[in-house]
């Protein structure tokens, strides 16, 4: 009777064991399934943020890249236009296609080759310009070095003449002042031609610098 006794208690205590253990092992699945729910949770909300954030850059993105292809398409109409009508008329397509903002986006690649030789033929122009005003500025050069020639001769001439009339007034008076007269008009339509001379002189010079600024500051 005792051995049965003993034997029922020991049974009991081994029950009481096992359903503490299981009571633990209940407890400790429990806080690791609600840690995993708050991480859970955790976890999408911050996929929802990331969500917002990535469609708010796609938004910033499409904006950015709308807002580059309409300037790329406002520089070429400008560059086109300066390259002149007939350059215009030879390579307004794009792939077959008006420029438009949609062919900017869909051939960006085959948009940018036409861009480029827009920018290289405004370059051949303005080489060609520079030249045309440094061949007329050494012309203009010559004339007016070969107009002050004629004026410094004109002008001894007529101060040798009225040395002459001085030197003799009786004969010379009446005899030279019409040829005076004249070397004096003479000189001052050489002086008035110097005059214009110069000016045109500076204004190919400034459109010279001009050419040159220009082209110093293009970034293309």
């Amino acid at each position: 009777m005792t051995d049965l006794l003993d034997r029922e208690r020991q049974g009991r205590r081994q029950d009481k064991a096992q359903h503490e253990q299981w009571q633990r092992t209940h407890q400790h699945t429990s806080r690791t399934v609600s840690q995993k729910d708050i991480r859970i949770s955790e976890l999408e909300s911050a996929k929802q943020s990331d969500r917002k954030k990535l469609q708010a850059l796609e938004s910033q993105l499409k904006d950015q890249l709308h807002e580059r292809n309409n300037l790329l398409l406002t520089l070429w109409s400008r560059l086109s236009a300066t390259c002149g009508p007939d350059w215009q008329h030879q390579n307004s397509l794009i792939n077959g296609r008006v420029a438009t903002l949609e062919v900017v986006s869909s051939m960006l690649p085959a948009f940018s080759r036409t861009l480029l030789l827009a920018v290289q033929h405004i370059e051949g122009i303005m080489v060609t310009f520079k030249t045309r005003v440094r061949a007329i500025e050494r012309d203009l050069q010559n004339q007016y070095r070969t107009l002050e020639e004629n004026l410094n001769d004109r002008t001894r001439k007529l101060e040798n003449l009225e040395n002459t009339v001085q030197s003799n007034r009786i004969q010379g008076t009446f005899t030279a002042a019409p040829e005076i007269a004249k070397l004096r008009g003479e000189n001052r339509l050489l002086k008035s031609e110097i005059a214009v001379l110069q000016n045109k002189d500076l204004n190919a010079r400034s459109a010279a610098h001009r050419s040159s600024s220009s082209r110093d500051l293009t970034p293309l």
